[in-house]
């Protein structure tokens, strides 16, 4: 065995000990073995650059744990990663997806205990993650965002989605380089508008809009809350000045309870 094959072998099999040779790592139960076909033949072999074709991973109980294909010993082409709930229980699939030279490519979905989906990322050409879903246990969206890279990694840009368990809209906000820049407006179950907020470069710039003001102060347990529930408060923020929210949030409240107090 030449030095390459057997650094080969302690890297991609895990085995150190030189006394284990090219066919006993193959036949053997070791971290990493070659899938074979229907007919019994290795669809993965093992040489001066590493693992090629298709192998899977198994654990100390020959569970398998993961199955792919590789090329000069990096993961090359379609992925299944599993795990294991329940000692001796059969490992369920934990994800899913496609590599090219170990950088994960398209769309990689994960799986929760259930068998439903968890979350979804999905990946340029590069490797560079491109945006991501995530899913309540019930199956429907959570939420949803874009990414872009940058010298510093990735950063979200783009629109940003976050909605209720039962379904509908919860959040919705746009982002620039990782910092909000625009109109974010808040949802409550009803589709109802509640907030509405301006902003630029991370921080609040523009109007700030409270729907149903009233009803953040009062319980609607009488006609004058219920008809006065449809009043919106509508700030105006200069640089993020909280002091100016704080003046007319206090004088708007003041106003209103001292008009409807008699």
């Amino acid at each position: 065995m030449n030095p390459n094959t057997f650094l080969n072998l302690i890297k991609f099999i895990g085995e150190k000990n030189p006394k284990y040779s090219f066919d006993t790592v193959i036949d053997n139960y070791l971290p990493y073995r070659p899938q074979k076909d229907t007919h019994g033949n290795n669809l993965g072999v093992l040489d001066d650059n590493g693992l090629q074709g298709f192998w899977e991973k198994v654990d100390d109980q020959n569970f398998v744990r993961e199955t792919g294909e590789w090329k000069n010993g990096k993961r090359h082409g379609n992925f299944t990663n599993y795990r294991q709930l329940l000692l001796l229980a059969p490992p369920t699939v934990a994800r899913r997806g496609n590599f090219k030279f170990d950088k994960p490519i398209g769309t990689h979905t994960f799986y929760n205990t259930e068998g439903g989906i968890e979350s979804i990322f999905r990946y340029n050409d590069d490797g560079s993650l491109l945006s991501r879903e995530e899913y309540h246990d019930n199956g429907n969206l959570a939420n949803r965002v874009n990414f872009i890279q940058t010298s510093e990694g990735s950063r979200l840009d783009g629109l940003v989605q976050a909605f209720w368990y039962e379904g509908g809209l919860k959040n919705t906000v746009n982002f620039k380089n990782g910092k909000k820049d625009g109109k974010e407006i808040e949802y409550n179950k009803n589709g109802t508008k509640l907030n509405e907020v301006d902003w630029k470069d991370g921080k609040r710039n523009g109007y700030w809009i409270t729907h149903n003001f009233i009803n953040f102060f009062y319980k609607p347990t009488s006609n004058f809350v219920i008809q006065f529930s449809i009043i919106h408060h509508t700030l105006y923020y200069i640089g993020n000045l909280d002091l100016v929210k704080l003046i007319l949030l206090y004088l708007n409240i003041q106003s209103i309870y001292s008009k409807h107090s008699h």
